[in-house]
């Protein structure tokens, strides 16, 4: 095998590890930037760049799923040593993506254009979300071809230098916006920087490949039809998913704009995005199980699905349930800490509804991995773009008499449909009886987390909520630590865990031995 596929199976943890760190890293700089960029814009500001941000989302949609051929066919014409199809890959999918890039950047600027027409905009925010749409548009319109270059290096396996590469330029982005909005800059500051900021990582990672790959060619005589339709037909039924996601968590802003006003998104955006960087801690390791399952159904190891489906989605839910629970119980005093009193108020009832249903769909994400390995993706797509509709539907119904909350509950309760579906599903994928998943995933977490739930419950009514830092998180570690604890127990058993214990004390004393220096003197 080609000594550049990094896509052996000890490479796999490195991989889970050094995307998790990424995801994990977004959400530290999101959780100590945007209080800076709330304040600092305002409401209204705020709601407009949430706002286009929706927007442009769906733009990203117009790659057709070719992202994750990219990443499919490059891993596989590495590890078969055939460099001239890769670069066909890579050629066509480079020359595709440019154009699309152009489509882009003409609806974005269209939208900019019909902005005042379309959204509830005030008068004095028309020019600002106008520029926005260029910016991010010219942003979505670079990064669009560049983004092959990402996917070239998830294809090869090197998550650690992608993670690298993507982590400086985080570090290097919330520094500026911070700079940004102290010295007094607005919308379209930000703008400008994110577009630069974003080119820059992307170039980096350009030459980060072309590092990794000095055989790797880009030219007009390798791209052709042929490529594209091989390729095609993988990207579509990822595609549709992709739009069926982006309804489903992209759409809630924009029916907000539509019916309420951008006041009411920052207020919307504060809950949903907590919601969505809970998710991403457990979805930004989960992608690694995919060829795992493939390999396994290859070799018909039917049974060894099943029986690593049912651990895994386990295992999630020990982790899944105390962060719905913590959202749910402390997410009023962690909001206004976080971001203000005025913005917890507003914003804490968005929080807990689309808070429902994070538990159960992180635990049921393994069931999809299972699906994607083995290719058994027709009835999921049918569910995800039928979850998307109802969204949509549900959403628009209940924005004007119930607001932001009326948008939460659209997009709650298609979810929990979806997700009872799905794990219905799931069982006669693994051929396992619904009550035999349950019992094997389910039973021991909920009951352990009903306790933890009713700890805090207890806390809280018997004093104030937590009004400092300190109180907060002595609250919250004082019961993750008991529930954690117990968990292991519960998981492992007392007599399992004493000997796993025992065994790295061991084994951490011998490599203390081994690695003390021996001076070689006298001994005294």
């Amino acid at each position: 095998m080609n000594s550049r596929n990094r896509l052996g199976h000890r490479q796999i943890p490195l991989n889970a590890l050094a995307s998790w760190s990424t995801y994990a890293s977004q959400i530290v700089a999101a959780f100590l930037v945007t209080p800076i960029i709330v304040r600092g814009l305002g409401d209204q500001r705020y709601g407009v760049w949430s706002l286009v941000e929706s927007v442009l989302a769906y733009l990203t949609l117009l790659d057709f799923g070719l992202t994750a051929s990219v990443v499919r066919y490059v891993a596989r014409f590495e590890a078969t040593e055939e460099s001239d199809r890769r670069n066909r890959v890579f050629s066509t999918c480079l020359c595709v993506f440019g154009a699309v890039g152009v489509v882009a950047f003409g609806i974005a600027a269209g939208l900019g254009a019909a902005a005042p027409y379309l959204f509830r905009l005030p008068p004095e925010l028309i020019a600002e979300a106008r520029w926005m749409f260029f910016l991010l548009g010219t942003n979505l319109a670079l990064g669009l071809p560049l983004s092959v270059y990402l996917n070239v290096l998830f294809g090869l396996g090197r998550y650690p230098t992608s993670a690298t590469i993507r982590l400086s330029y985080l570090a290097l982005g919330s520094i500026l916006s911070v700079v940004v909005i102290r010295r007094g800059g607005g919308l379209i500051a930000l703008g400008c920087l994110i577009t630069a900021v974003n080119t820059a990582q992307n170039l980096t990672l350009a030459w980060a490949v072309h590092r990794c790959l000095p055989d790797l060619r880009l030219s007009a005589s390798l791209v052709d039809w042929s490529t594209f339709r091989d390729i095609r037909g993988y990207s579509l039924r990822a595609f549709l998913i992709g739009l069926g996601t982006q309804v489903t968590f992209q759409t809630d802003a924009i029916v907000i704009g539509a019916f309420l006003s951008p006041g009411a998104i920052a207020f919307f955006a504060i809950g949903s995005r907590l919601v969505n960087y809970s998710k991403s801690l457990f979805t930004s390791v989960m992608g690694v199980l995919t060829p795992t399952f493939s390999a396994m159904e290859a070799r018909g190891e039917t049974e060894a699905i099943r029986g690593l489906t049912l651990t895994v989605s386990r295992y999630v839910l020990w982790g899944a349930l105390p962060v719905q629970i913590g959202l749910i119980a402390l997410g009023r005093p962690f909001l206004s800490l976080w971001i203000g009193p005025r913005y917890a108020e507003a914003s804490y009832a968005t929080l807990v509804i689309l808070s429902v249903p994070l538990a159960l769909s992180m635990t049921l994400a393994t069931g999809v991995r299972v699906l994607y390995g083995t290719g058994r993706l027709e009835w999921y797509t049918r569910a995800v773009i039928a979850e998307a509709v109802s969204n949509l539907i549900l959403s628009t119904a209940l924005a004007s008499p119930m607001g932001i909350e009326g948008v939460a509950w659209g997009t709650t309760i298609p979810n929990l449909a979806f997700n009872v579906a799905l794990m219905i599903h799931t069982c006669r994928v693994l051929d396992v009886g619904l009550w035999e998943y349950a019992r094997g995933v389910f039973l021991r977490p909920i009951l352990l987390g009903a306790t933890l739930a009713c700890g805090w419950g207890a806390v809280l009514s018997l004093e104030a909520e937590p009004s400092t830092w300190p109180s907060l998180l002595a609250t919250g570690g004082c019961g993750l630590s008991a529930y954690g604890f117990i968990a292991l127990v519960v998981e492992f058993g007392p007599r399992s865990l004493t000997r796993v214990i025992r065994s790295r004390l061991r084994a951490l004393t011998q490599e203390t031995r081994r690695s003390r220096p021996d001076w070689g003197g006298p001994s005294i």
